[in-house]
């Protein structure tokens, strides 16, 4: 309205400005003044019809300033529209490249018919200097849960005793299809191995997850450990599994055990000296049916697909330990059943202590078996020094010798293979150890050609098996040794008779001559200063032999058969010493 009557007032001071000027004009050159009338008229009705438009126009907007029209025409301008992700049902903007924007700069999130959603720059992060900005209004606390590869020292890092875990190899191509969840190389003639799980239960960081997604999306994605995050598959709905293990894209942390079903009446039975191995446990469970039996695969909780399985207890001396099992090394189809051997890792050995609970770790779930009696793992006995074989007197005897310990409540069992079956001749006989030697009368008739399976179970130590034929014979070694034949006790030495003058001689012409009895004289022995140690060892060693012949063999033959020949005794013994000397003179040269 001030501007209406500001252009009345203008209009109407014009009017009467210019009227004494036409005035004067008109005397002077009429035509000229008339032509200037009209044209400042009509300037001066348009000026006033601008005015009123532009009043009117004021008028229907009033809301409308300067200002704003300013600020509408940057905006224009600077206007830029970012990218956009989805994460699990979450919204992320990203820009690429943050060139000529401010702070203060419109970014555009959303532009429908509907709405148009907006922020400025200054709302955004950049991520890691890499020049990639993202905004979102969602919670990047936490974690994303999913499934990657793993390998057995990934899987139970932090819950077993092991260190490490190596890798299962096969000959058996088909058995790379008994576990689902195995991660196996490639299968070829030579078979193949297993390394771990293609599917085992991961945690990552959902913001660095989301930082990786977002570099990947605007190509700039250099950084591995990010890069291998995207190799996660995520779980629907982030569901969070029972186990898992934490992962950062360049290593896996301790595996964590969430929660898990416990079934607490469990038994456990050991068996020793298996096929697959020096240990097999059976885990029974008298109230629940989570472990496979049968090859029913899809009744079972814990079923082919299960991912691995720890086995918790004490040692001999009663600290705890725990061990990881692999599959069909240690884990087998039928679930209920693990076999592990002494030397399985050599961190742990259940040896002389006790098995105390199972867990089974599966996709959804633990399943921790708690046996009501602990398991005890009997020590394996060194059986190296045992010989076992049927006497020789009686070849239906079984003799098993060279048992250096007491075994309490020993039995004793008998049997061979017949194809994949075992056939049972003797079973859990009762037996004692006497003197290191057991001793069992086999009743049966034995197969000459067969191998048997001599097994003794005790309370101290893991069943102790040796094989033996029926053509093993030996002597049994708790029989009386035949006596020796015994030998006269040597005379003892008669004292020194008085001399006596001889007798004279009477010559006797007509005497026939008394044969000579031809005497040799006894050698002496030379000196042994010039011989070695050992070949003075060997003289003494030989003079004790001559002299035991003499005195064991020569002498009781002489008394026993030809008493009136003792006068001969010397005689041998002299040349037994000739004899003597001449060895001596051919092994060692004039001594």
């Amino acid at each position: 309205m001030k501007r209406k009557v500001l252009a009345q007032f203008l209009a109407f001071g014009l009017a009467l400005t210019s009227l004494p000027v036409s005035v004067s004009a008109a005397e002077i050159t009429e035509d000229v003044v008339v032509e200037a009338e009209a044209a400042v008229a009509e300037e001066d009705a348009q000026d006033v019809e601008e005015l009123e438009q532009e009043e009117a126009t004021a008028e229907a907007d009033e809301d409308v300033d300067v200002d704003d029209v300013v600020d509408d025409a940057s905006e224009d301008l600077q206007e830029v529209t970012a990218s956009k992700i989805t994460i699990n049902d979450e919204t992320y903007y990203f820009l690429a490249n943050s060139d000529d924007l401010t702070s203060d700069s419109v970014i555009v999130l959303e532009n429908t018919d509907e709405e148009k959603n907006q922020t400025e720059f200054s709302s955004f992060t950049e991520i890691d200097d890499t020049d990639v900005y993202f905004y979102t209004t969602a919670d990047l606390s936490g974690k994303l849960y999913g499934t990657y590869e793993a390998s057995y020292t990934d899987l139970y890092r932090g819950q077993t005793s092991a260190p490490e875990y190596d890798a299962v190899s096969s000959a058996t191509k088909g058995k790379s299809n008994l576990f689902t969840s195995t991660n196996v190389s490639e299968v070829t003639d030579d078979g193949y191995q297993i390394y771990g799980l293609k599917n085992a239960n991961v945690a990552v960081s959902k913001e660095d997850y989301v930082k990786a997604s977002i570099l990947d999306s605007a190509n700039k994605l250099d950084n591995n450990s990010y890069a291998n995050l995207l190799k996660i598959t995520l779980n629907e709905n982030n569901d969070i599994p029972s186990y898992y293990l934490p992962y950062d894209g360049s290593e896996f942390k301790n595996a964590v055990i969430r929660k898990s079903i416990s079934v607490n009446d469990a038994e456990g039975e050991l068996r020793y000296y298996t096929r697959y191995g020096t240990y097999q446990l059976e885990v029974l469970e008298p109230s629940t049916s989570y472990l496979r039996r049968t090859r029913d695969n899809d009744i079972y909780a814990i079923n082919n697909s299960v991912h691995g399985a720890i086995l918790r207890g004490t040692d001999a001396n009663g600290n705890p330990i725990s061990m990881g099992v692999r599959h069909l090394k240690e884990l087998w189809v039928s679930t209920y059943e693990i076999a592990f051997s002494p030397d399985t890792n050599s961190a742990v050995s259940f040896e002389g202590g006790y098995i105390t609970s199972v867990d089974y770790l599966t996709a959804s779930d633990v399943y921790s078996f708690k046996f009501e009696t602990p398991v005890k793992v009997k020590a394996t006995y060194d059986s190296s020094t045992l010989s076992t074989f049927f006497n020789e007197n009686n070849n239906k005897e079984l003799i098993i010798s060279g048992i250096d310990t007491v075994l309490q409540n020993t039995t004793l069992s008998l049997s061979y293979r017949e194809g994949r079956q075992s056939v049972t001749v003797v079973d859990k006989a009762p037996v004692t150890v006497e003197n290191g030697v057991i001793k069992y009368t086999v009743e049966d008739e034995l197969i000459p050609e067969k191998s048997y399976t001599v097994t003794l179970v005790n309370d101290e130590y893991a069943d102790i098996t040796s094989t033996v034929t029926p053509e093993t014979l030996g002597t049994d070694p708790s029989a009386p040794a035949e006596p020796d034949e015994p030998t006269e006790p040597e005379e003892p030495d008669s004292p020194d008779e008085p001399d006596t003058p001889d007798e004279p001689v009477i010559d006797n012409p007509d005497a026939p001559d008394e044969p000579a009895i031809d005497t040799p004289t006894e050698p002496a022995k030379p000196s042994t200063d010039n011989l070695t140690d050992e070949q003075k060892e060997c003289v003494k060693c030989i003079d004790k032999k001559i002299k035991e012949i003499v005195d064991c063999v020569v002498v009781p033959i002489v008394k026993k058969c030809c008493p009136q020949l003792q006068d001969v005794i010397p005689v041998i013994t002299q040349h037994l010493q000739m004899i003597q000397t001449k060895i001596f003179n051919f092994f060692f040269g004039r001594w």
